[in-house]
C-alpha cells in the first residue's frame, strides 16, 4: 500500500525562566511557530518505509527572552520499519535538520521498538541522536478504543495486519522542532528545556 500526507501545524509557546542558573525573566515573549509538512509511505505486512519534510513558514526565528533566540528547524528524513513478528515491530530512520541559525545544523539517527500486549494496547520505546540535541529517549502506552472485543478470530487476524493498522495510526513526525539559542555574551552551553523549547548553550 502506498500513501501520501500533507498538513499545516503550528506551535504556540510563552517563554519564561529556566533552569540554567542565568536570568531570562526579561522580555518573555508569547511567539507562534509554524510549519508545513509532507510525507510519502509504503507499507506492507513485513515492511514499510516512510519519508518525510518539515518545512517552518512564516517567522521562524524569534527573540525569546532577554539572554536566548529561537529558530524553527527544516527536517528531511526517511524511516524504515520491519514486523518481526505480527506483535512485534521495530523502526530506524535517519534525518538531517537545519536552521537559520546554524547551532543545530546536522545529522540524526532514531529507532523505536513496539510490542503489541493484547487487543489495543501497545507500549513503545524511543531513541534517537543527534550532535543538537544530544540523546533523547521516551517510552509511551497507547490503547485503542473499540478494538477488537466483539470481533471473531479471523476478523481480529485481519485487522491487526500492518496495512490495516498504518491506515488508522496517526501521522508520525509532525512536531514543529525549535532549536537555537545564544547568551548576549555570544556563548554557547549544553541542551536543557526552559518553557516549551529546547535550546542548546555551551
Amino acid at each position: 500500500m502506498f500513501g501520501v500526507n500533507a498538513g499545516y501545524d503550528s506551535r504556540p509557546i510563552s517563554t519564561g525562566p529556566a533552569d540554567t542558573g542565568v536570568n531570562v525573566i526579561r522580555n518573555s515573549s508569547n511567539i507562534f511557530y509554524q510549519q508545513v509538512a509532507a510525507g510519502l509511505e509504503a507499507v506492507s505486512n513485513t515492511w514499510n518505509f516512510n519519508a518525510y519534510a518539515l518545512v517552518p513558514v512564516g517567522t521562524t526565528e524569534y527573540r525569546l527572552n532577554s539572554n536566548y533566540n529561537g529558530g524553527a528547524l527544516d527536517t528531511y528524513g526517511l524511516d524504515v520499519g520491519y514486523a518481526i513478528t505480527p506483535d512485534f515491530k521495530a523502526s530506524v530512520g535517519y534525518y538531517y535538520q537545519q536552521g537559520d541559525l546554524g547551532t543545530a545544523d546536522g545529522s540524526g539517527v532514531n529507532g523505536r521498538l513496539a510490542y503489541n500486549i493484547s487487543n489495543g494496547l501497545t507500549a513503545g520505546v524511543n531513541l534517537s541522536y543527534d550532535q543538537a540535541f544530544e540523546t533523547r529517549f521516551s517510552a509511551d502506552l497507547k490503547y485503542r478504543f473499540g478494538g477488537n472485543g466483539n470481533k471473531t478470530a479471523s476478523e481480529k487476524k485481519a485487522w491487526q495486519t500492518p496495512v490495516i493498522q498504518s491506515l488508522t495510526d496517526s501521522v508520525r513526525h509532525r512536531d514543529v522542532r525549535v532549536h537555537d539559542t545564544k547568551t548576549l555574551f555570544g556563548t554557547r552551553k549544553k541542551c536543557h528545556y526552559f518553557g516549551q523549547v529546547l535550546v542548546c548553550y555551551k
